[in-house]
């Protein structure tokens, strides 16, 4: 073992500094319940590097080795397309997705032997996600879009919702309705300040003749 140890020494250090940092930023989507945990960084990670190792390894004149590192961020790509959902008319998992393509890109790093480069991306990744969140929440509560499905009886019309958007300066970016029984059922998409949301919501749930349904 020992000897084996000395044989590969260098792929090991490569595969095994790969394996930390898809821990680490693994780790961080992890706490945070995101589609793309510890295990599933790690392996893309030391995947990245492994596919690097053999591309650098690979000899032969009519060999390009370029191809299989080309190879892993379209592989890369599909991975992080299925992070991505949308919900509700809201887009979810493009952090997720943009953190596979870059732990993708340091398991590259790791496997050709670019370690500062590995330890730089790494640390530029974990910085971004555990702390320009606390600087980008109050930018997007500024501008947070919600979707709003309200029923109202017939005494109730459109142009009073919109009114009621309009004087808590919410702007309306869609708008649709369809009956249910005895019912009108409003969907709305609206952008504005979190707490306009918040004072709107209060606002409809005090009328007799609306509900809110989300």
């Amino acid at each position: 073992m020992l000897t084996v140890g000395w044989m590969y020494g260098e792929e090991l250090t490569r595969v095994g500094l790969s394996v930390l940092i898809g821990a680490l930023i693994g780790l961080e989507r992890e706490v945070r319940s995101k589609a793309a945990g510890i295990r599933t960084m790690i392996l893309i990670c030391a995947g990245a590097c492994v596919f690097s190792m053999v591309s650098e390894s690979v000899s032969g004149a009519n060999v390009d080795r370029s191809r299989i590192a080309a190879q892993i961020v379209s592989g890369v790509g599909f991975l992080g397309a299925g992070a991505i959902l949308r919900d509700k008319g809201k887009i979810q998992g493009l952090t997720t997705a943009a953190a596979i393509w870059l732990v993708a890109a340091v398991g590259m790093a790791c496997g050709f032997g670019m370690f500062e480069i590995a330890l730089i991306g790494g640390a530029i990744t974990v910085s971004v996600l555990l702390f320009f969140q606390h600087v980008v929440r109050p930018i997007s509560r500024r501008r947070e879009t919600r979707n709003y499905r309200i029923a109202c009886d017939r005494t109730v019309s459109l142009k009073d919702l919109e009114r009621m958007f309009k004087e808590d300066k919410l702007h309306i970016l869609h708008r649709s309705m369809f009956e249910d029984d005895d019912m009108v059922i409003y969907d709305i998409r609206a952008r504005g300040h979190y707490e306009r949301h918040l004072r709107l919501r209060e606002r409809l749930i005090s009328m007799e003749s609306v509900r809110v349904r989300r």
